[in-house]
């Protein structure tokens, strides 16, 4: 990149000196992702938060150390080092086992809304991402690394679907303890403006309400319909949270 800015005045070199800096660029990003594309090459699973980076860190130095200096107790040191690491990895993995958490997801046109449970995942999406769940990979897979979670269950809304943690009919979904209802292109006529009002209606009580992208639906209708903690709508370019 210098050598470009150096030759600013020299149109021929520099015209050569790009065409060898883009070259350079294509086959560095050609063998990266030969390289990823390899078995194994990648750790899914895979997370270092700020102790276990410390601690391998630690590691590291104390390996130098002795490779360079030969201090005989360095070793001692270096292997409590890794059993504190691995005791860490054993302790957040207790912890990951106990876990709860509900996270919404965005990607264009796209959404998603996934259960967190133990080691265990349930993604609801629509149908291009119940499809190919790599279209949210950006925004869930350091997640799901973080989080430790090994198995994920993909269902679209309109699935049915029961176990022990999860329940899914019509477009009303049973996470753990909490409810959430998602309205679609599918389901979405009753909650528009141009929809009659109900008059008596016994209002489903849910955690978390989710309105589908490109879905216009009236907030009139909605709280004549729903009782909501949290409403997740994205009219137009961004989700937008509001609790009622």
């Amino acid at each position: 990149m210098l050598a470009v800015v150096a030759s600013y005045g020299w149109p021929w070199l520099c015209d050569v000196i790009t065409e060898v800096l883009r070259w350079e660029l294509t086959f560095v990003d050609s063998l990266t992702r030969w390289v990823s594309s390899l078995p194994h090459a990648m750790p899914d699973n895979l997370y270092c938060d700020l102790p276990m980076t410390l601690l391998l860190g630690l590691a590291v130095l104390m390996t130098f150390l002795w490779l360079r200096l030969r201090w005989r107790w360095m070793v001692p040191a270096l292997l409590g080092c890794l059993v504190l690491a691995a005791g860490w990895l054993r302790v957040t993995d207790v912890r990951t086992s106990r876990q709860e958490a509900i996270v919404a997801y965005a990607a264009g046109r796209h959404w998603a809304v996934e259960y967190l449970c133990g080691h265990e995942s349930y993604l609801v999406a629509d149908s291009v991402v119940a499809a190919d769940p790599s279209t949210i990979d950006y925004q869930r897979s350091g997640l799901l690394r973080q989080r430790r979670i090994r198995h994920t269950t993909v269902l679209t809304a309109d699935s049915r679907y029961a176990d022990a943690r999860c329940a899914m009919m019509d477009h009303g979904i049973r996470f753990g303890q909490q409810r959430i209802y998602v309205i679609d292109r599918t389901n979405a006529y009753p909650f528009r403006h141009y929809a009659p009002l109900p008059q008596e209606v016994t209002q489903q009580e849910v955690a978390l309400l989710v309105v589908a992208p490109d879905t216009w639906v009236d907030t009139a209708h909605l709280d004549a319909w729903f009782r909501y903690d949290t409403l997740l709508h994205r009219p137009q370019k961004a989700w937008t949270c509001g609790h009622k």
